[in-house]
């Protein structure tokens, strides 16, 4: 594919401003966070699916040569996989528009956890992208400007 850096960056960016946007529910009001949050919840998936054999190389890697980076890589993306899963469990559960019917009584409970996971997923994606910056500085062609 001729334009893949570019594609993968402006998906990357996307991505970027719709997580962004999701902070901000007071500015985008309730129904645009839960439709918001469904779409990064598809972006996640379509990117997990999309850079599949990534992983699967990234993780045997890792492992058979003990390489610290490649590992550390791997535990952060487990630990967004299992925050992304509770994320959509409380998300499910404190919908008012999209999911009413599975609102629980927990209401409380459920809302403090959706915003500390907000808060470590946040963390874990700034984790995970210093972890990448050599890979996000090859797609973006970043030239050596000390000549």
């Amino acid at each position: 594919m001729k334009y893949k850096n570019e594609i993968i960056f402006i998906y990357h960016l996307l991505a970027i401003f719709v997580l962004l946007a999701l902070l901000f529910i007071d500015f985008t009001g309730v129904l645009t966070h839960e439709i918001l949050g469904i779409i990064f919840i598809v972006m996640l998936v379509f990117h997990i699916v999309f850079c599949s054999k990534a992983y699967k190389n990234t993780f045997s890697g890792a492992f058979k040569y003990k390489k610290p980076k490649a590992i550390a890589k791997i535990c952060v993306m487990i630990a967004i996989l299992i925050a992304l899963v509770l994320q959509i469990i409380s998300a499910i559960t404190l919908s008012h528009h999209i999911f009413s019917y599975a609102s629980t009584a927990n209401y409380s409970i459920w809302l403090v956890m959706h915003r500390w996971i907000s808060r470590i997923m946040l963390t874990l994606f700034i984790a995970l992208i210093a972890l990448f910056l050599k890979d996000i500085a090859m797609l973006i062609k970043i030239e050596d400007s000390s000549d």
